[in-house]
């Protein structure tokens, strides 16, 4: 892609085909996701949010933000543009953990952030939620911890210019062409069905997530 046009075309263009593979090869796991999308809202709906109550707010906020990186990294994602959608999976996976941290009374993440929200480290919140003592407050399976301890590891690769990121440059499908803009690559069918599984297990973790929160209120 060096030519004028070319360059226009993609900064303009729709996605139309890649959308179109997407959904020719993947129409299990699309719809699987969405269904259990449409759950998160559900259990969401369930929160009985006092709109006096600033911790709520803090809640919903921080809930409501993962879930919205969640929808568009899938989106980007079906558009070909796997990158940035994985940049968005590191940040569903450090809001998710913040809304969960400040549902607490016995930690301190909601009075941290309410009193210097500009100094609050919230790239650690996944590593703050692995902590024994919260591990423990929430009732959090140790499989599920460690889970997510990997997945977040993998995503945070993608937020730095390293030879992983540098992988997804090459198309495999045809050697030497280099990946600009959205592509469909079909020589990373199999990445692709593992992002595609990664957003799915991230909807229910979000499920879960929001069930313990509603459990908290009570």
């Amino acid at each position: 892609m060096s030519k004028t046009n070319d360059i226009r075309r993609e900064l303009f263009s729709n996605g139309r085909d890649v959308r179109k593979k997407f959904k020719k090869d993947f129409p299990n796991e699309i719809n699987i996701f969405i269904d259990n999308y449409d759950q998160i809202i559900k259990e969401l709906c369930k929160f009985k949010r006092n709109e006096n109550n600033k911790r709520h707010a803090y809640i919903e906020m921080f809930f409501l933000n993962s879930i919205n990186s969640l929808l568009i990294s899938m989106k980007l994602l079906l558009n070909g543009l796997i990158i940035p959608s994985c940049f968005l999976m590191r940040s569903f996976y450090e809001a998710l953990c913040i809304s969960l941290l400040c549902s607490s009374e016995k930690i301190n993440t909601f009075s941290e952030i309410e009193n210097k929200p500009n100094e609050y480290p919230y790239q650690k919140a996944p590593i703050f939620l692995r902590k024994k003592e919260n591990i423990e407050e929430f009732s959090l399976n140790k499989e599920i911890v460690n889970l997510n301890e990997e997945i977040y590891k993998y995503y945070n690769n993608y937020s730095h210019s390293t030879y992983f990121t540098n992988y997804h440059l090459y198309i495999e499908e045809k050697q030497g062409n280099i990946l600009l803009g959205e592509v469909y690559d079909e020589g990373k069918r199999n990445l692709y069905e593992i992002e595609l599984q990664n957003r799915i297990y991230s909807c229910n973790l979000a499920i879960e997530f929001m069930r313990i929160i509603i459990e908290k209120q009570k």
